[in-house]
């Protein structure tokens, strides 16, 4: 269950790039009916494509799975896909309460009602259909409230279809595209890793952990998208995003250190959830200062797309996928779960320093 959890989240995170690339080459934020239809179409053509590369890795990662329960990938990696490319447009018009809703919601339903299908007892290829169908219908809903609000196109649907397949080979959107897969691989390899080298018990501890760390870590998940909008759109203050770095620097010390103060004041909650005996509290601190440091790529990746420098991005990404790599192998393999925290904060430090450099160079170019 927790692997199809990840792989849920892992395909929630995946960004089809369609609308971010027509934003950067000069779409209106107010797009008609046309093209809210042919963005849809076109969401739904990449997450077709993308279900099998996703099918292969959850496989991969888990011994365990059913490959009956890859029957059901299509329709979670659809509505992942529809609420990540219409969040994007929500950001660029400033609806930002209605793009976070759109996205956490759609995700939220669908974890929820699959936890509570396979908790009565259901088999896991059942929860993944009715939780995939639920989460779809919720998704679609939010989208026809979308609709009604789109400016009405005269498009006839000849023209609409032409668009979209223009859209879908257009080479634009390839490099936002590249860039989040590589990103969601390179960000899900503990948890492959995981899978693979450590045993039920510990693998379930992490994943509790990394969806605290990360999951109530929600600044810069909510900045990020904004911060590409307002860029996208030419109306970016740069003191406001130095206040943001600031802001996100400040509480991510102050968010680690109350968790890290938590575990070692209270520590029966920290054995409570996570079923370990003790907590490795200097392990722990490193991997959640290494959440911390990560949130600052991602705000730098996010800022390269925005100024049209996707391929600096795809770089750093490329560099930041084989350190991960190399270094959550190693360090599981040899101390376990905490190695696999420690791993953390080294790959997040060299993760930094590399989109550092290749905003330095994007930017000087």
């Amino acid at each position: 269950m927790l692997s199809a959890f990840f792989i849920i989240t892992l395909s929630s995170g995946l960004e089809p790039g369609t609308t971010k690339a027509l934003l950067v080459g000069g779409l209106s934020p107010n797009v008609t009916r046309s093209q809210f239809r042919a963005i849809a179409l076109v969401s739904a053509l990449k997450s077709a494509v993308a279900s099998l590369p996703l099918g292969l890795l959850w496989s991969l990662s888990d011994r365990a799975m059913p490959l009956s329960a890859l029957v059901w990938l299509p329709i979670l990696v659809l509505s992942g896909f529809l609420a990540t490319d219409f969040r994007v447009l929500l950001d660029a018009q400033g609806r930002h309460t209605a793009a976070i809703w759109l996205k956490q919601s759609s995700l939220l339903i669908g974890l929820a009602v699959l936890a509570c299908v396979i908790a009565l007892g259901a088999s896991l290829d059942l929860a993944l259909a009715i939780a995939g169908v639920i989460r779809f219908v919720w998704t679609s809903l939010l989208l026809a409230w979308m609709y009604q609000s789109a400016k009405l196109g005269h498009s006839d649907e000849a023209r609409l279809l032409q668009s979209s397949a223009g859209w879908f080979l257009d080479r634009t959107w390839l490099d936002f595209a590249v860039v989040s897969a590589l990103a969601a691989v390179s960000g899900s390899l503990d948890r492959i890793v995981a899978l693979r080298l450590l045993p039920p018990q510990e693998y379930n501890a992490y994943f509790i952990l990394y969806e605290i760390m990360t999951k109530l870590w929600l600044l810069p998940y909510i900045a990020a998208p904004i911060l590409f909008a307002r860029r996208a759109s030419g109306w970016v203050n740069e003191r406001l995003v130095l206040g943001l770095y600031a802001l996100i620097g400040l509480t991510g010390v102050a968010f680690v250190a109350g968790l890290i103060a938590m575990a070692a004041s209270v520590p029966g909650i920290f054995q409570f959830a996570t079923g370990l005996s003790t907590a490795p509290l200097g392990p722990l601190a490193l991997f959640g200062l290494g959440v911390v440091v990560s949130s600052f790529t991602q705000l730098i990746l996010v800022d390269l797309q925005a100024r049209a420098k996707a391929r600096w991005a795809t770089l750093v990404t490329i560099g930041s996928l084989v350190v991960s790599g190399v270094l959550f192998y190693a360090l599981t393999s040899w101390w376990g779960l905490s190695g696999l925290l420690t791993a953390w904060i080294v790959k997040s430090l060299v993760e930094l320093g590399l989109s550092l450099g290749g905003l330095r160079r994007a930017v000087v170019r």
